[in-house]
């Protein structure tokens, strides 16, 4: 059963369509290990760059490659020395000098950016630039970069341009930087990040696509070109290439996670998730990482539970060990178990979640969780509210927030244009079936039935939510009264078999209150026969939704206790 009628849609999100930072070289890189080294735990390159300091203890060249090395394995104290030892012994424009510098801006040490601003070189214009990236100033990243011609420089302008909404112009610097042979994995990643946001969804694609040739096990590369396909409707096309790159890093859990989840989401295959989840589980076993483990568990409890493996107390127990094992620091998983909260008397539950979470989820996790307690606190307007909240915060995370307030802006409110507006955005980038769903129903009730019906037709009724019942009602606002009321029967007839009356009864009581939307002289559309229909259980969150609903219509519905008399 879910918690209201508006259907919900991915449980795992896929991942945020990513720019990557260029990394520029700074000059210093270490020398071959093949040039007969002793052998030592160390790794070879920490060993002679500490030999080199040794034969040479006034080299400036000596002292900052000794700083990357001591950095590259963690020892960020001898890094640090060995960059002030770099600094001082090195001509101020010189490449250790502003290798150097570079190693001491990382760690944020003082008087950094008056050295870099002082210096005429590329490489420190481009440092300078980061420092700014660093905190948070685009804008001012990218005027220190003005007049720098290298091509390091002309990416991480582009990079910026991007970040700071004009695609246009970054399109036109990557496009000479792939003239002049820069074809790296920073330019066709973030030149498709923003051929995506013009437009461009094709010539995206493409671009991404090269990205995971030069680098097959790339996963930034790799979900962003799935968030593509899923843009223009490869479902299919995004599952595969997602399950392309999880083969390539067996060693990434969140890889296999949104893999498996992807086929589940999208074709609908949660055997097929269930599968792959229980090899990355056998995988992962042995692992260590706790984190690994929790995601994956509480996935495949979720998943059995789908597929009627097991029972939903089992499910749930389930679901707060991983919580548990996570530290309650996962968003997927909190969402997962939220799912089993779904009546009022399971508010204190979900407050408990909320406090053990505090600031380890995200503000859109935040956000649809405190939807979802908002319902179970039984107030329908605070919960659109915060779903609007999240619905703002998802502009390419996912389409869970757009599709719950999609639902929740039309029934609780009225305002069903709005609701459609909503998913709309979000349908464009990832034409889910649940999200179709929701935006569809929008549609039908915001007085656009045959624009609702196309939506539709793009699934067959097997695919959709609740047995079809969006179809019912939108040929109820087409006028086609006899049919709709038909599929609504079967619909309803369906929901009984899965064993959820609960949810027929809402569906039943739905049917009648759309009869009444479009003005049906049916004799299900009277008040009467409406609140004959209407549940006298008050405990589930869909009463003072649909509560809402009725008395926009005409209908007083009085409270449960007077109903149930």
């Amino acid at each position: 059963m879910t918690l209201t009628l508006g259907a919900t849609t991915e449980v795992r999100r896929l991942p945020d369509i990513a720019l990557v930072e260029p990394q520029a070289a700074d000059g210093i890189t270490p020398m071959s290990e093949v040039l007969g080294l002793p052998e030592s735990d160390e790794p070879p390159f920490l060993v002679q760059a500490r030999m080199l300091v040794e034969d040479h203890p006034q080299s400036g060249v000596a002292w900052a490659r000794l700083a990357q090395a001591e950095q590259a394995v963690g020892n960020h104290e001898r890094a640090i020395e060995g960059a002030q030892r770099g600094l001082a012994l090195s001509p101020k424009t010189s490449a250790a000098a502003l290798a150097s510098v570079s190693i001491l801006a990382s760690y944020g040490q003082e008087g950094v950016d008056e050295m870099l601003a002082s210096s005429s070189h590329p490489m420190a214009a481009i440092r300078w630039a980061r420092s700014a990236i660093e905190a948070g100033n685009v804008p001012l990243a990218f005027e220190r970069l003005e007049g720098v011609e290298t091509s390091a420089a002309r990416a991480l302008r582009a990079y910026c341009l991007v970040e700071m909404g004009e695609c246009a112009r970054a399109v036109r610097e990557y496009r000479f930087l792939l003239r002049r042979g820069r074809r790296t994995l920073d330019v066709l990643i973030n030149m498709g990040v923003a051929l995506a946001r013009l437009g461009s969804l094709e010539k995206a694609m493409s671009v991404t696509r090269q990205a995971t040739l030069l680098s097959p096990a790339n996963t930034v590369a790799s979900h962003n070109l799935a968030r593509y396909l899923l843009s223009t409707g490869d479902r299919g096309g995004a599952v595969r290439e997602l399950a392309r790159v999880s083969s390539a890093v067996p060693g990434d859990y969140k890889s296999a996670l949104y893999s498996a989840w992807a086929r589940a989401n999208f074709l609908h295959d949660h055997r097929g998730a269930l599968a792959a989840l229980l090899d990355a589980r056998a995988r992962f076993a042995r692992s260590g990482d706790d984190a690994a483990r929790a995601e994956i568990a509480g996935s495949i409890a979720f998943l059995q539970f789908l597929l009627g493996e097991i029972d939903r107390p089992r499910a749930r127990r389930s679901l707060v060990a991983a919580l548990e094992l996570a530290e309650f620091a996962s968003g997927d998983l909190a969402r997962m178990y939220a799912t089993f909260l779904e009546r009022t008397s399971d508010l204190p539950a979900l407050d408990d979640l909320l406090a053990r979470a505090g600031n380890s989820v995200d503000d859109l996790d935040r956000a649809l969780l405190e939807t979802r307690r908002a319902l179970l606190a039984r107030d329908p307007e605070t919960a659109t509210a915060r779903a609007l909240d999240a619905a703002s915060l998802d502009s390419e995370a996912g389409t869970e927030a757009a599709a719950t307030a999609a639902y929740l802006v039309g029934e609780v409110t009225g305002d069903y244009l709005q609701g459609a507006a909503i998913a709309e955005r979000a349908f464009r980038r990832s034409p889910d079936v649940p999200l179709a769903n929701n935006f569809a129903f929008s549609l039908a009730l915001a007085g656009e039935p045959r624009r609702a019906m196309r939506v539709l037709d793009q699934f067959a009724i097997e695919e959709l939510p609740f047995h079809g019942a969006t179809v019912a009602l939108t040929l109820l606002c087409l006028g086609a009264i006899d049919e709709g009321m038909a599929l609504y029967g079967r619909a309803i007839e369906m929901t009984l078999a899965d064993g959820d009356p609960t949810t027929a009864g809402y569906m039943r009581l739905r049917a009648r209150i759309a009869l009444r939307q479009v003005g049906a002289g049916h004799p299900d559309a009277s008040p009467a026969s409406i609140l004959e229909a209407w549940p006298r259980d008050a405990g589930d969150p869909r009463w003072e939704v649909m509560r809402r609903v009725a008395q926009r219509t005409g209908v007083v519905v009085p409270d449960a206790g007077a109903l149930s008399r």
